[in-house]
């Protein structure tokens, strides 16, 4: 009886850790994927409680990487087993912060979504504090016997996992930071339709819109020139290619590589491809925008959040060809004229490329998995060598005393 009781209650345990792993690696991970998603995230956080403009972008940017890549790591930490009893208490600590939190955040509603998953998998704040609810229980549960996890690897090589995979997580999110998320979750993925049956059909508050925006058929996205005239069809029909250079906010836009951007437009007018700036700027940054940058090109309102759906670099390019998204540059990755040294058709960015993503996730993680595949095999064989070393001189002190 008492030894069905220890199975019971040891499969209890590693399930628990199971479900909370799973949790905070795919947390960690989406949120990792899409650094600048989660600043955005943290950003109506504090709108919603009053403290905007409390925090610079750039501390913001730190704490959306800390954030991911605590989640990845405590993930990592218990699905090892390294320093059971010290990670068990974090997870409990940190869902005990975060379950109240969620609690607070479906009464009042503050935000639609958490954002706990980034754009990967969208909770309703009730489906968030429900999910919080289950991982605080099994929080619990690791936290009544964090001896019966399993450990992977020896307490003598938990470090190194550790050291790996923090470089790994860290290294990811600076990547798509620098670039763009290597997995896109939202609507605006490169290959994505705009259509009447499509994703851009409605918006959260037509209301809200420009009169002449909320008339179209694309509501979501929705474009008006510099004399408010809606170009929204005029862009999504056009069957050549239209290149958008866009920024939310062009006051915190990065103007290193404009060089670049005025060459795509110079480019663009030379083989006669409609090009617009859009951005959700007012006219008198527009205007500082000119003056600093020598922009020619004609520019168009658009909504900020879409904008900022749209790509996830300040400023960044999209190219669209008959209302399908063909391709996407952040504002490290602009073409250089001498790679556009032909009409769009006959370059390498004529048409989608779009990857599954199970073969992206398996080539990030590739190299990761193989290094910890190393760590554990080597691991394993330090301590075979260890017992037959010990298991030697057993023998050896066996035959010496029986002589």
């Amino acid at each position: 009886m008492k030894k069905n009781k220890h199975i019971v209650s040891f499969t209890w345990v590693n399930m628990s850790r199971l479900l909370l792993v799973s949790a905070f690696l795919l947390s960690g991970y989406a949120k990792s994927v899409d650094p600048l998603g989660t600043v955005y995230k943290l950003q109506d956080y504090l709108t919603a409680f009053g403290m905007a403009g409390w925090f610079s972008d750039s501390l913001l940017v730190i704490a959306a990487v800390a954030l991911s890549s605590f989640e990845f790591l405590l993930g990592i930490a218990l699905l090892f087993g390294i320093h059971r009893y010290l990670s068990a208490w974090i997870t409990f600590a940190f869902m005990g912060v975060m379950t109240p939190l969620t609690f607070y955040l479906w009464l009042t509603n503050p935000i639609h979504d958490c954002g706990c998953f980034g754009d990967a998998w969208v909770l309703t704040n009730g489906e968030t504090f429900a999910k919080n609810i289950v991982l605080l229980l099994a929080a619990a549960s690791i936290c009544w016997r964090p001896r019966y996890m399993v450990r992977f690897v020896t307490e003598k090589m938990q470090w190194l996992v550790g050291l790996c995979s923090m470089f790994f997580i860290i290294g990811l999110s600076a990547y798509c930071y620098r670039y763009l998320p290597i997995l896109d979750f939202r609507p605006y993925k490169v290959g994505a339709h705009f259509s009447a049956d499509g994703f851009a059909l409605t918006a959260p508050n037509p209301d809200n819109l420009p009169q002449t925006a909320a008339d179209t058929t694309y509501i979501d996205f929705y474009a008006l020139n510099e004399t408010d005239e809606d170009i929204t069809l005029n862009l999504l029909t056009d069957t050549t290619y239209v290149f958008l250079l866009v920024s939310s906010d062009l006051s915190k836009a990065d103007d290193d590589n404009i060089d670049l951007f005025n060459g795509v437009y110079d480019y663009a007018v030379n083989h006669h491809y409609p090009f617009y700036c859009l951005t959700a700027s007012p006219p008198e940054i527009i205007e500082q925008w000119k003056d600093r940058t020598g922009a020619e090109y004609p520019f168009a309102v658009a909504d900020e959040i879409t904008l900022k759906t749209m790509i996830r670099s300040n400023p960044g390019l999209i190219m669209l060809r008959a209302g399908t998204i063909v391709q996407k540059w952040s504002n490290e990755e602009i073409p250089d004229i001498e790679e556009l040294t032909a009409p769009m058709s006959e370059l390498q960015w004529a048409e989608p490329h779009i990857e599954n993503t199970w073969v992206v996730v398996g080539r990030v993680f590739a190299g990761y998995v193989f290094i910890l595949l190393l760590i554990i095999l080597s691991d394993g064989l330090f301590e075979w060598i260890k017992y037959r070393r010990k298991i030697s001189r057993s023998e050896r002190q066996i035959t010496n005393s029986d002589n």
